[in-house]
This record gives C-alpha cells, structure tokens and sequence, in this order.
C-alpha cells in the first residue's frame, strides 16, 4: 500500500462575512479531511465540520485555510480519487484535485493551501 501527495496553493477572495466550505471525495472512496484556520501571527485553530463535510468559516485577510484530505482507494471499479473543495462565496468557487493510484487500498494525501489575500 503506497501514499502519494497532492498538494497545492490557491489564492481567494470570499469577501466579508462568513462562508461555507463543502469537501467532498469522489469516486465512491473512502476519506476525511482536517481543516486548519491559521491567522497572520501563526495561531491555529481546527475547525470542526457542521454536519459531515461542510465548514463554518470566517477567513480574514492574509490567512490561511489549510485544507488535508486523505482518501483511501477501496472502490473495486476504479482507481481514480478526487477532492472537490467548494465554496459558498461568489466567483471561482470550486477547486477539485485528483489523482490515479497504482494499487487497490493505496492512498493520496491532498493537502491543499487556500490564502485570502
């Protein structure tokens, strides 16, 4: 069983107020994700889901919403994995990541960067 990365940096504009971010795995594998708020002074907090996948999010200027999903490829008809982050704010609002595995139970971590700018 192998592990491969994805990762990638996006930069947004959600605009004031708050937002919801909905993450989601494709191709009926398995995964969860750990979504990291990390302000401009290096403070971390975790931001739980509420309900399963959707997140409450308010993201001010110069911070960071690091966003890790592992997936696990347990669908027999495929071997293809995907994650697809979107957001409820207006304009370019979804970011989807995917990534062919060799081996059936092999994972990809996607550890992907989104910066309010």
């Amino acid at each position: 069983m192998a592990t491969t990365t994805v990762a990638d940096t996006k930069f947004i504009d959600p605009g004031v107020g708050p937002f919801t971010l909905t993450i989601s795995v494709g191709f009926a594998q398995a995964g969860g994700s750990y979504v990291l708020l990390i302000d401009s002074n290096g403070n971390r907090t975790e931001i739980q889901p509420h309900p399963h996948g959707v997140y409450q999010v308010q993201l001010a200027k110069q911070n960071i919403l690091s966003c890790t999903t592992t997936v696990q490829d347990i669908n027999l008809s495929t071997n293809d994995t995907c994650v697809d982050h979107v957001f409820s704010f207006p304009g370019p609002n979804t970011f989807t990541f995917s990534k062919r595995v060799d081996h059936q139970n092999d994972k990809v971590v996607y550890d992907i960067q989104f910066i309010n700018l």
